[in-house]
């Protein structure tokens, strides 16, 4: 029952959210290659801190679709973080933050 009054209203939030991150994102991209169109650019995905409640669980997905899609449109580099190993209170644990760091140094480019 808690679980259900915690993830009632969720769907509507999260579609808030999303369009308010992607317009940001997106104007984010816009300067960055305003200003160094040469620069390389990582987009780091999204991981989902509330596993147990499926609504965000959708919304992580939709979200890091989204994402990657204003990457490759903006000729940046995506990184998914979907294994990322979280504490109980929805942040990454050290192995977690070891986990983010690895994926990003592999998109490094050398």
């Amino acid at each position: 029952a808690l679980l259900k009054l915690l993830d009632s209203g969720i769907a509507e939030i999260c579609t808030q959210s999303q369009a308010s991150t992607l317009a940001n994102l997106e104007a984010l991209l816009q300067e960055l290659k305003a200003l160094n169109p040469d620069a390389q650019i990582i987009l780091v995905g999204y991981y989902n801190p509330l596993p147990f409640l499926p609504t965000y669980g959708r919304h992580f997905r939709l979200l890091n679709r989204s994402v990657k899609a204003l990457a490759q449109q903006y000729g940046a580099d995506y990184v998914s973080i979907p294994y990322t190993s979280i504490a109980n209170d929805g942040h990454p644990t050290v192995c977690g933050h070891k986990y983010i760091a690895r994926q990003i140094l592999k998109a490094v480019r050398k």
